[in-house]
């Protein structure tokens, strides 16, 4: 993780023209790089950058998003049975 100046989830999705959820959605998942503080999410700028570089060098976002119910942190196929 990088040290520097630390952008607001508002602030990622702003720039990289996306939802805040989405941009919580990724940091989740851990393919943004960020770090926890309590119940907040913050996102060095160095690794915004760095996951940018990486996102166009090999043609966008990992393969593994979307996120599958089955991969969701907080037990997303869970809730879809739940929800039969």
């Amino acid at each position: 993780m990088s040290e520097g100046p630390l952008l607001t989830i508002r602030q990622v999705a702003e720039r990289l023209n996306i939802s805040a959820p989405t941009v919580g959605q990724l940091l989740r998942v851990g393919l943004l790089p960020g770090v926890r503080i309590g119940r907040v999410w913050r996102v060095p700028r160095d690794d915004l950058a760095r996951f940018l570089a990486e996102a166009r060098q090999s043609g966008g976002v990992p393969s593994a998003w979307p996120p599958r119910a089955d991969r969701s942190p907080k037990g997303g196929a869970r809730r879809q049975r739940a929800a039969r």
